[in-house]
């Protein structure tokens, strides 16, 4: 069975309630929000080398900054397809947010532009080593770029922060007791607030 048809079967089986899609979604953006801020913080070369200011660029593909932003891509290309095919009921929620119209705009353009084909590049480079070569496409997609995707990261960063305080809301509103789904969301929103 491949990749796709799995994917397909778990899809069509997880009817999991509106909080706990949110929540899934939310962890894809926490997962390359970590990435995101791990890059953002590592030198932008190998300490250890003294590389002359001109030869810089030659040995940034190799340094653990570029490894990093490379992940960041990755994953942040699983939100977007995460995104891209949540459910109905999920659509429909997070289309009542402010915010999702705007992430939804960024989202068309960055396609338009050909960003979200060069992050798909960029995933497959990192994840699927077996079918890549080591300066294949993907390994270079995201030079230049960085502006850009701290851009779509604070995007996705406010949807989900009106996301999470939504749901706390009905919740409240509910009166319905207290579950691990309702502690799962108020860490969440807690983490959401960190980024």
């Amino acid at each position: 069975m491949s990749g796709r048809q799995r994917r397909k079967k778990t899809k069509s089986q997880n009817k999991s309630p509106l909080a706990e899609q949110v929540l899934n979604l939310h962890d894809c953006f926490m997962n390359a929000n970590l990435l995101r801020h791990t890059m953002m913080h590592t030198p932008q070369v190998m300490p250890t080398l003294e590389i002359p200011l001109e030869r810089m660029a030659e040995h940034w593909p190799i340094s653990d900054r570029a490894r990093f932003e490379r992940l960041w891509w990755a994953m942040t290309y699983v939100l977007c397809e995460t995104w891209e095919h949540k459910s109905t009921e999920a659509r429909d929620f997070f289309a009542t947010l402010p915010r999702t119209a705007d992430l939804n705009i960024r989202l068309r353009e960055l396609k338009k532009a050909g960003v979200i084909e060069r992050m798909r590049e960029c995933r497959h480079y990192m994840f699927h080593r077996d079918d890549r070569t080591y300066f294949d496409v993907g390994r270079a997609a995201p030079v230049g770029d960085l502006q850009t995707m701290l851009g779509l990261s604070q995007l996705f960063g406010a949807v989900f922060r009106e996301a999470l305080d939504t749901l706390k809301e009905r919740k409240a509103a509910s009166g319905q007791a207290d579950s691990s789904r309702d502690a799962a969301i108020s860490d969440a929103a807690v983490h959401s607030e960190a980024t």
